[in-house]
C-alpha cells in the first residue's frame, strides 16, 4: 500500500509538476532574449512591386486630375542592427532599396542609392521610411495581408513646403 501511494506521488510529480517547472524555467531563460526581432520577419523579406497614388498634393497646381500612379519595385532584407529611424515607431526590422521615380509625388530625385527602412510592427502592421536621413521625410504605414500590403504614405511638410500624401499597394511579383 505504501509503494502504491509512492508510485502515485511519483506519477503526479513526473506528469504534472515537472512539466510546469520546465515551462517556468524556459520562460525565465528567455527573459533576456532579444525582444526587438519581429515575429515572422520572412513575411516582409524579398521582392515587391509597388504602386503609389498621389491624393493630396503639397502645392496647388492647375492640374485637377493629378499625376498617374507611380510604379516601381522594392527589395527588403531583415535588418539585424535594429536601427532607430525617423518616421518609424520603433527599431527597423528590414532595410532595402527601391526603384521608382518619385518626382511626380512632389519628392526630389535622390543622388544616392534610393534606400528604405521598414518595421514589421504588431500583428500585420508595417511602417516605411524612404530615403531616411536625406532631408525629405517620406513615410508610409500599411497592413500586410497575404502577398499584398496596402496603406497610406505621406511627406512631412515644413514652413516652406506643404505635405503630400496618398495611398500605396505592394504585391509580390
Amino acid at each position: 500500500m505504501v509503494n502504491a501511494r509512492l508510485s502515485r506521488t511519483a506519477h503526479v510529480v513526473l506528469h504534472a509538476v515537472l512539466p510546469a517547472l520546465l515551462l517556468l524555467a524556459g520562460a525565465a531563460c528567455e527573459r533576456g532574449a532579444d525582444t526587438t526581432r519581429a515575429a515572422h520577419p520572412e513575411r516582409l523579406h524579398g521582392e515587391w512591386t509597388v504602386e503609389f497614388h498621389l491624393e493630396h498634393r503639397a502645392t496647388l497646381t492647375r492640374d485637377t486630375i493629378g499625376p498617374p500612379p507611380v510604379n516601381g519595385s522594392v527589395v527588403l532584407l531583415e535588418d539585424s542592427r535594429h536601427r532607430r529611424i525617423e518616421g518609424l515607431s520603433g527599431p527597423a526590422t528590414h532595410y532595402g532599396v527601391y526603384s521608382a521615380d518619385l518626382r511626380s509625388l512632389d519628392l526630389p530625385a535622390t543622388a544616392q542609392v534610393p534606400t528604405l527602412m521598414a518595421r514589421l510592427a504588431r500583428g500585420d502592421s508595417v511602417e516605411f521610411a524612404f530615403d531616411p536621413g536625406q532631408g525629405h521625410p517620406f513615410a508610409g504605414r500599411g497592413v500586410l495581408a497575404g502577398d499584398s500590403l496596402t496603406g497610406q504614405w505621406w511627406t512631412r511638410g515644413g514652413r516652406t513646403t506643404g505635405r503630400s500624401s496618398g495611398r500605396f499597394t505592394m504585391r509580390r511579383p
